[in-house]
């Protein structure tokens, strides 16, 4: 309100949403009707790409989102039939940022794209490889989730990956959030720091953790695939 007119922009209150619990939800009323602003008022609501708002309300959010993520890698598994190389980078390079972003700015993803998870195992890779039914080992699906670099095919599994990019992303908007918090200015050059040194060290452990399980999974395979593997 204090800004917003000198830029072009005029609040709209009847426009506007107060994410507040059940129990002062009468509190915020009596308050907004005291200053005349008639509002809208709700437990959880969408905002700047992420959600504001209870556990509940926030699955509630989550769960269309991760059903419209299924339709899509089911039609991708159809494309893939003829066209693999053009589903692949379809899935990788698009619609997997999709639901990484999500876990990012949600703590709440992991378990709840579970289905996501289930069509690319029982679905979209069988359809790359042109073997429909085939059964993916807990292993095997490990293995598809690496980085190319590591021999992999970098179809990360939502679930497993959630815990790891929502921490990364809370590390990296440290500073940010802090001086939101604080209502202190941005020190740019802090926070381009921080994201940087986020980025390297997530980068760093996810490798390690690649070798890691690579060197694992070889010993216990043969000579010719532990070459393959290198």
């Amino acid at each position: 309100c204090r800004y917003g007119p000198s830029l072009g922009y005029y609040p709209a209150p009847p426009k506007s949403w107060i994410v507040v619990t059940e129990a002062a939800e009468e509190a915020a009323k009596a308050a907004m009707e005291g200053e005349g602003l008639t509002m809208k008022y709700t437990r959880g609501h969408r905002y700047v790409g992420g959600f504001v708002g209870s556990e509940e309300a926030g699955v509630g959010w989550i769960k269309p989102q991760v059903e419209g993520w299924v339709e899509a890698v089911k039609a991708l598994t159809k494309v893939a039939l003829r066209h693999p190389s053009t589903a692949y980078a379809g899935l990788v390079w698009s619609l997997q940022a999709e639901w990484q972003y999500l876990c990012r700015v949600s703590p709440h993803a992991g378990p709840l794209l579970a289905p996501v998870e289930k069509a690319l195992r029982e679905d979209f890779i069988p359809a790359l490889f042109g073997r429909k039914g085939m059964k993916i080992s807990d292993d095997c699906r490990r293995l598809y989730s690496l980085g190319v670099k590591q021999g992999g095919m970098n179809i990360r599994n939502p679930c497993e990956c959630a815990p790891e990019l929502h921490e990364s992303s809370k590390a990296a908007t440290a500073v940010l959030v802090a001086a939101l918090v604080d209502r202190e200015s941005l020190h740019l050059g802090a926070h381009a720091d921080a994201v940087k040194e986020v980025r390297e060290a997530t980068r760093t452990a996810r490798i390690e953790g690649e070798l890691e399980f690579k060197k694992k999974y070889g010993e216990a395979r043969s000579v010719k695939v532990r070459k393959r593997l290198a």
